[in-house]
């Protein structure tokens, strides 16, 4: 084992040199320390956004689709229903903790009195509206659930039952959960029976399960339209809802055991149904949303990939550059060593041997140093994506308002992550030692491997 204390003898006889090979290390584990905890943080906050935004998956329209074809004159009349059969299919997939389906539909007046906004703006605007179309409009929204808990409004709290019971999937006959001013203003309770009245003026019948209260509210110049009051919906079971609707379901939304299992379940479910394949239809986990959230750290993750492989090949090359040169210079050294009889394995083994003391005090300090460093590093990445991407929605900017029947909705925005909290986890420091270790090794290794075909007599006329 002489060869270690000539590495310590080596190394202590050259500090300034040793040191700046040193310096240079440092800054190769530096820069892989901050790519790898970057990578580790964005992967831990790409998780955390997924989580933020549920475990649900929609097979709803294609909106961007529709008005695509639309645009281009296409006729959209022809498109099919979602099939029972499938969404009930889609249904039994592990990944499927419950599942809820959705018939959109609206009625008519009929014999039953619709809640009507007091705003002047809405009568104003009411009174132009009779006067440009005498044609009788929807007055209610009729929307078909399983299961009523899983209903958009009651599982964001906006709507919550107060008297009754809830649709369940075991409802048999037409079941209906109303507004309490609406049942107010119709005399209405739980048990009563009323009848709605289809665009073919067919009625049918449906006994109140249960009434409800919801908070949501409507523009003042939209609540001209009976059927944008929030308080003018009525929720029934799915199979009642067909008559009022385009006599098939429309959506249906599926909640996972656990938010990771959403890549694995659409690829499942795609291969239970053809309703997705001609584009009208999409799985939808909130793609939008999740790409609002990701947006500029999903960049940052990018880059710190290629700072990890731009470092490592550039700094392995460097490495083997500085080695290869080192050996040159030590040629007499090599050869009075070969000369007393030691082997040219022993001489290559000193040279990685103080490779590697170097190399490790270097990954001490960066370990230290790479936290804060990888913080700072990150903070400034992220915060000039959300820069630029907010240049991106300025240039391209257009609204987001969509409408829907029985209600006005604002897509929802999210604000995008703009901090990712960077750790040196164990994870990294394995990645880190294994990775810079195995770059080090190499670039050692190779640049010795000039050793093997050297001979003492060649390495002292060689000398100068």
């Amino acid at each position: 084992m002489d060869f270690i204390r000539r590495a310590w003898i080596s190394i202590w006889a050259k500090k300034a040199k040793h040191f700046l090979l040193m310096l240079l290390i440092f800054i190769i584990f530096m820069f892989i320390f901050i790519g790898f905890a970057i990578q580790d943080a964005t992967t831990k906050s790409l998780d955390s956004a997924r989580k933020q935004l549920g475990a649900d998956v929609s097979l709803v329209l294609n909106q961007k689709k529709l008005m695509e074809d639309a645009q281009n004159g296409k006729s959209i009349d022809s498109i099919s229903p979602l099939s029972e059969e499938d969404v009930q299919k889609i249904a039994t997939l592990k990944q499927v903790k419950e599942y809820q389906m959705i018939v959109d539909g609206s009625a008519m007046k009929g014999d039953l009195t619709p809640i009507k906004s007091s705003s002047k703006n809405s009568s104003d605007s009411g009174a132009m509206l009779e006067t440009t179309d005498s044609s009788e409009m929807p007055s209610f929204v009729v929307e078909g659930v399983r299961e009523s808990k899983l209903e958009t409004d009651f599982v964001n709290k906006d709507s919550k039952l107060i008297e009754g019971e809830p649709i369940t999937a075991n409802d048999t006959e037409a079941a209906a959960l109303i507004e309490k001013a609406f049942a107010e203003k119709n005399k209405l309770k739980v048990g009563d029976t009323f009848k709605l009245k289809n665009e073919k003026n067919k009625e049918v019948s449906f006994k109140v399960k249960g009434i409800y209260e919801t908070s949501k509210t409507v523009d003042s110049q939209l609540a001209a339209f009976e059927i944008m009051n929030p308080a003018n919906k009525i929720i029934v079971n799915y199979k009642a809802a067909e008559a009022f609707g385009s006599g098939g379901i429309t959506s249906a939304t599926y909640s996972l055991k656990d938010p990771n299992m959403i890549n694995s379940f659409i690829s499942d479910a795609q291969k239970l149904t053809t309703a997705d394949d001609d584009g009208y239809y999409k799985f939808d986990a909130k793609d939008d949303a999740y790409e609002q959230l990701i947006g500029p750290i999903q960049q940052v993750g990018s880059f710190s990939s290629v700072i990890v492989a731009i470092t490592m090949i550039a700094g392995g090359l460097i490495l083997g550059l500085i080695v290869l040169l080192s050996i040159r210079e030590r040629k007499f050294e090599m050869g009075v060593l070969m000369s007393l009889g030691e082997s040219k394995a022993k001489i290559i083994c000193q040279f990685l041997v103080e490779m590697l003391i170097v190399a490790v005090l270097a990954f001490t300090i960066s370990v230290f140093v790479a936290g804060p460093a990888g913080q700072a590093v990150s903070d400034y990445m992220v915060d000039n994506q959300i820069e630029k991407s907010k240049e991106e929605k300025q240039s391209d900017q257009s609204s987001s308002m969509t409408f829907s029947l029985g209600e006005e909705t604002t897509q929802k925005t999210y604000e995008p992550i703009d901090k990712i909290n960077v750790e040196l986890s164990t994870s990294v420091l394995q990645k880190v030692s294994l990775l810079g270790g195995l770059t080090i090794l190499l670039a050692t290794l190779i640049p010795s491997l000039f050793i093997l075909r050297l001979k003492p007599k060649m390495l002292f006329a060689q000398k100068d």
